[in-house]
């Protein structure tokens, strides 16, 4: 999920991370309500394990080949610099 915001929203539509996460936040919720019936239709857990997996080498595979966006360094590099107190 921390990458999340990193794919543009192309990027996300063609690797399915909304269904993915939607699944599992689905569930969540299930699970909450106690909600045995929609459990169920979750009960093979290897078919969507695949697909997490899937997803997350699809990710990673598209975050390692984009181009770099220098705004988005710098704005990382800024809240990763400790704040010193300094105003000018």
């Amino acid at each position: 999920m921390r990458h999340r915001d990193s794919l543009t929203p192309k990027q996300s539509k063609e690797l399915c991370v909304g269904a993915v996460l939607g699944y599992v936040s689905s569930l969540r919720d299930f699970i909450a309500r106690d909600n045995l019936v929609e459990m169920r239709r979750h009960r093979e857990t290897e078919r969507y394990l695949e697909s997490f997996q899937d997803c997350a080498d699809k990710v990673r595979q598209a975050l390692e080949t984009a181009e770099p966006n220098l705004f988005t360094m710098a704005a990382e590099e800024e809240n990763d610099m400790p704040d010193m107190g300094m105003t000018m």
